[in-house]
């Protein structure tokens, strides 16, 4: 059953990083000084960073985390 949930998940994360690196702007939610965009119709996000021209991948996070601990025990700052 892994395997049926899996290809699709990870599929539909590929998906969202391409829109984000096609057009990062189209996602202008924000938590934390981080953005993100939704997986599909999973429940998580791609969370991304863009400061000068660069950007950055940052993870994918379920959403019933808390995006706080999440940043904080990777050493993201604001």
């Amino acid at each position: 059953m892994t395997g049926e949930i899996a290809s699709p998940a990870a599929s539909n994360v590929k998906s969202a990083v391409l829109k984000i690196i096609a057009d990062p702007d189209r996602y202008t939610s924000e938590v934390l000084g981080l953005r993100y965009a939704p997986v599909g119709r999973f429940p998580y996000i791609v969370v991304f960073d863009v400061s000068d021209d660069t950007l950055s991948m940052l993870g994918v996070l379920h959403t019933a985390r808390s995006i706080e601990k999440w940043r904080l025990q990777r050493g993201f700052r604001n």
